[in-house]
């Protein structure tokens, strides 16, 4: 019995509150770290390009 379990690759997209600006990115898990635990699941916010102003994220694809 195998008891490995990939990380899901999660697409998120975000959006900019100031201008507007959307931007998708996708989460790849790391393949040294085969596990679901909440504390390797490191979300960054990105940024953006125009204003500099922190992202929000507005709907998550499985």
């Amino acid at each position: 019995m195998n008891s490995f379990v990939p990380t899901p690759t999660r697409t998120r997209l975000w959006k900019c509150p100031k201008c507007g600006t959307e931007k998708m990115t996708v989460d790849r898990p790391s393949p040294w770290i085969h596990t679901c635990w909440p504390l390797f699941g490191f979300k960054r916010t990105p940024k953006c390009p125009k204003c500099n102003e922190k992202m929000i994220e507005v709907k998550l694809y499985y």
